[in-house]
């Protein structure tokens, strides 16, 4: 993951982690500067339905940035 972050950061990409399902899943890929990703820890799978009503509500936040980091986007 570290070869992947760092490649994307040097080309000026975006990377998207996926599967994230703990907390210190989500600190260890922010210390790597990946911004956006998904998994169980923000949500979990919703029938259509419940993702269009979830996609016309408030915008979602994920988890706290860590110290000293900018809030996450996208995620």
């Amino acid at each position: 993951m570290q070869l992947i972050a760092a490649l994307g950061d040097m080309l000026g990409m975006d990377v998207v982690a996926e599967g994230i399902e703990t907390e210190p899943e989500a600190r260890f890929l922010r210390g790597l500067r990946c911004r956006y990703g998904q998994g169980y820890l923000y949500a979990r799978p919703l029938p259509a339905e419940q993702i269009e009503a979830l996609l016309r509500g408030p915008p979602l936040s994920g988890p706290p940035p860590a110290a000293g980091e900018p809030p996450a986007q996208g995620a």
